[in-house]
Formats: structure tokens, sequence, C-alpha cells
């Protein structure tokens, strides 16, 4: 199952309607009214700025794939603050503009994974495990909740996402229209305080920094191929990924916030270091050609995946049994 993570700078309004005679069931309308923000996406609290405990949060649940939509005049600000963070920009290539709305941002991913999850920059301490909760519920819509109060990240299937986006025609684009848009969803009880957004002008109570995932002890480890050197990574498995999806080396690497030149200095890594290649080119065309995966750049592709996240899953399992009072 392929899930990826949108995190929003500015998070639509949910307008949620418990069912009365249906526990933990109900319809949530979603309006173009953006929720103000609590805080400074950037401003530095515990050592760590919300932004960057989200996506640090997002990668121990085990999503890599995480995105977050900006517009190109922000981009200059946030590709320094999260450099080698491990984030892939969605932005308009045209212009300084807003940001994309949401929908415009679901349409970019949807396509490619089978969950996405969306986080607000206004609660940006929940915990790892909240998310790995909500993924494992199979509903197609979970909100998770905290003492009858809703919070963040939510999880939407595909299928919702899809839905969604074919009735873009008769709400309009959400948010940035006046319209709004209904539909079932399941919550998701959790001890959690971290999935509640953060009071204006409020540092979060001590209780939430604590029990915090970033605040507990853990394994970090980072998974790299080599023979005469290092070829292949995050931040390579990033980009061939991208490749993989949009079908442009440019296009990849300025959704990674690199150069073009860097990108392809990667690129001739990995096929120096494997004896083949990676990424076959197409030149000419409207767009000025493409660029994909070869067939053997897949397969190192998958298998590196797969390789990365069975060494995280049997370190995680060592960390345990040597460090039992860890958590």
């Amino acid at each position: 199952m392929k899930i990826c993570a949108i995190i929003l700078l500015k998070s639509p309004f949910f307008l949620i309607k418990p069912d009365e005679e249906k526990q933990n069931i109900g319809n949530v309308s979603i309006t173009d009214i953006d929720s103000p923000l609590s805080f400074d996406p950037l401003e530095i609290t515990d050592g760590l700025s919300p932004i960057q405990r989200i996506i640090m949060t997002l990668h121990i649940a085990g999503i890599t794939d995480v995105y977050l939509p900006l517009n190109l005049v922000e981009r200059k600000t946030y590709e320094t603050h999260l450099a080698r963070i491990g984030v892939t920009y969605l932005n308009e290539h045209k212009g300084s503009g807003s940001s994309l709305s949401l929908d415009n941002a679901l349409g970019v991913v949807c396509r490619d994974y089978d969950r996405i999850i969306i986080s607000s920059i206004a609660a940006p301490y929940f915990r790892a495990e909240t998310v790995r909760a909500l993924i494992e519920n199979t509903n197609p819509f979970v909100i998770p909740t905290r003492k009858e109060t809703y919070g963040w990240p939510i999880v939407l299937k595909k299928s919702v996402v899809e839905s969604l986006l074919n009735a873009k025609d008769s709400m309009s684009a959400f948010p940035g229209a006046h319209a709004s848009f209904s539909l079932d969803c399941t919550f998701q009880s959790v001890e959690d305080p971290g999935i509640l957004p953060i009071a204006p002008a409020k540092a979060p109570p001590k209780d939430i920094v604590d029990s915090h995932t970033l605040h507990k002890l853990r394994p970090v480890i980072r998974i790299q191929l080599a023979r005469e050197s290092v070829f292949l990574g995050p931040g390579s498995r990033q980009l061939l990924d991208l490749i993989n999806r949009v079908n442009s080396v440019r296009t990849a690497c300025e959704s990674m916030g690199i150069s073009y030149s860097k990108g392809w200095k990667i690129i001739r890594t990995i096929e120096q270091q494997t004896a083949q290649t990676v990424v076959e080119r197409k030149k000419g065309g409207k767009n000025g050609g493409e660029a994909h995966l070869s067939e053997y750049g897949l397969q190192l592709l998958n298998q590196y995946k797969a390789f990365e996240e069975e060494c995280r899953e049997a370190v995680t399992g060592i960390f345990e049994k040597h460090f039992p009072a860890a958590n």
C-alpha cells in the first residue's frame, strides 16, 4: 500500500457533525475558509520548528513521501530551512502567486497513492504511533479524536480523494471559492493530546512536548548502497521516485529543491557504480523531451525501497530488545 502525506500551512475549515445514532461515525463539510495559523511554521521551539517536527514525525511513522504545497516566493525560505530533511515541494511553476489549494495538491498526488495523510501546521505535536494507528484503520476517511475533540492528521483513501476531485465542478475549487463539500467520516479515539491545534500565542503544554515521539529515545538509521563509493540512499531514492512519477529530471529536481546539474550528478554516480543505465531520455517534443527510469532503474528503486523498509523494521525490533525501557 502506497501512502503519502501533505502538510498544509493553511488549513481548510472542517465542520464536523457526529451521527447521533452511530458511534464513531459522522459527516464533515470542507469549506474554503482558512483557519488562522497559531504560530510561525519556521520558529524554532525545543530545538525544532513546527514544520520540521511534522516531517520528522511522519518519517518515523514510515511515511517517506511528504509533500509541502508552496508558492515560489515561500519556497526560497523553506528550502533553506528544510535542506536535506526529505520533503517534496508542490508549487505553481508560473509566477509567485498563492500556494496550491488543497484540491490541486490532492490532484497532483492522488493517482500515485492508495492513502493520503493530510496534516495541519496548526497541530505539530501528534505522535508517530498515532499516524500508524490511523493508517491501520481501514475506513475511507478517518479523523482522530481525543476526549470528543477532533484533531490532525486525517487520513483519506484514494476513493475519497477521487470523489472530492470529481465533485470539484459542482463545488468549485476549495479553498479559494465560496463553496463546501460534505462526506461521511469515521472518528478514531487516540490517547494523543498532540493531535489538537496549539492555541494562538501559547507555548505547547509540557506534557505534550514530553510525550512527543521526538522527545523519546529512538534509533536513527540511514540505509545506503555502495561499491567503490556510496551511490544510493534516501536522497537519491527520492530523486528516482520523482523521475518515475513525473517523467522529467528537471521537474523532479525542482520538487526536491536541488539544481538540475546536481540531479544529473546523482544519476551519473548511480550509473557509474552499477554499470547500468538508470535514466533514459527522449529528446524533443512540445515540452522539450522527457526522462523515465530504465527497466533496471525501476528494479533498483523497488529493491532499495523494500530493503530500506525491512531494515527499519528489523532495527526497531533490535532496539526494543536492547532498550526495553526506552519508551
